[in-house]
């Protein structure tokens, strides 16, 4: 019997009940369940697994901040930049392994801390899992309690379908490798998917879903931070022309609702100017000669006062300007997307 027990707010399994899934997981008859594996998760707004217990958590003494050791951690894993780039993982006896992951983060084999070999993984199209020895023997399950697989993803053998499916967790969402298709419909309903249950629109090896919520059209190098290190390898271009036709039109839509409001903005200036004429002037009769020094200062008023606004107002145009230039290279950028040169576009892509 296995059995799981989720977060209430967001959903994430925090133990597994009956680990190795005996046939009874209350094997001494006390009414309590014998065997919890308790997953503990942190980092990324705590969506990666960093700790796994065999049977309870740690708990803390009455020395606030210092922990109390009796409980052990089965596993803890380190990871890098990337939400998935898991890259190493020590067991309960102390021993350290690495983690060797493709362009994906996809893992491929396991290595010890000498950088040996000692486990391999081959995938299906959506993560089927084969897993072998390290002179290519085959093995029902990992022989090390690897979890991370298909994109780094964490695979659940407890669940496996009847039809021999395996299941990977995608955080929101568990996906069915034998037919790339989640068990879950998506949760925010993206508006590009056709079918709210198919992983990445069926094509695996151009996209990724480290959420379970919408594919993301890029090499996993683009959910990384910026300016950190990225796929080196060969790369080529893909293009969207209707993406980048519809984002341009959304640019002068909005340079022709800015020329408009700075249009009506100077207008009121120049209004502001004619009013602060009429103020000064004290609505006397510009013609009387004792107001012609006054009408002098006037003038001098309203003609820096129209000076200013068409200044501003020539400064705003030239900023809108280069809003538009920027917003226009922005939309070329977004709509280009480069990929490994043995992958094929993504749809709507050209290359």
């Amino acid at each position: 019997m296995v059995a799981w027990r989720q977060t209430r707010t967001s959903g994430r399994v925090a133990s597994l009940i009956d680990a190795d899934a005996d046939a009874d997981a209350d094997a001494d008859g006390d009414g309590t369940n014998d065997e919890i594996t308790f997953f503990i998760y942190a980092g990324w707004a705590a969506w990666q697994m960093v700790e796994e217990y065999p049977s309870a958590v740690p708990t803390w003494d009455t020395t606030p901040g210092e922990e109390d050791h009796d409980t052990g951690a089965d596993k803890s894993y380190v990871y890098g930049l990337y939400i998935d780039e898991v890259l190493s993982m020590r067991d309960h006896l102390g021993a350290d392994y690495f983690y060797l992951q493709d362009d994906l983060y996809s893992v491929y084999a396991l290595a010890d801390a000498a950088g040996a070999v000692v486990e391999r993984y081959e995938y299906g199209d959506y993560g089927e899992v084969s897993v072998t020895a390290e002179d290519g023997t085959a093995r029902s399950s990992s022989a090390y309690g690897n979890r991370h697989t298909f994109t780094g993803r964490l695979l659940d053998d407890e669940l496996t379908l009847d039809d021999g499916s395996q299941i990977l967790q995608y955080r929101n969402r568990f996906m069915a490798t034998g037919s790339g298709r989640f068990l879950q419909r998506d949760p925010i309903e993206h508006q590009i998917v056709n079918n709210y249950y198919t992983y990445v629109q069926s094509t695996p090896f151009a996209a990724f879903d480290p959420f379970g919520r919408q594919p993301k059209w890029r090499t996993p190098t683009d959910a990384r931070p910026p300016d950190e290190y990225c796929y080196r390898g060969p790369t080529k271009l893909c293009r969207n022309p209707k993406l980048e036709k519809r984002m341009k039109k959304d640019c002068d839509n909005s340079h022709d609702r800015l020329i408009q409001l700075a249009k009506s903005w100077y207008r009121k200036c120049r209004k502001g100017c004619s009013a602060a004429y009429k103020k000064c002037m004290g609505g006397r009769d510009p013609w009387d000669a004792d107001n012609l020094a006054r009408e002098k200062g006037c003038d001098l008023i309203r003609d820096l006062c129209q000076d200013t606004c068409r200044a501003s107002v020539g400064i705003l145009y030239k900023g809108i300007k280069v809003s538009k230039a920027l917003c226009y290279l922005q939309a070329e950028r977004a709509s280009n997307i480069r990929v490994p040169v043995n992958r094929h576009c993504p749809p709507g892509y050209t290359e």
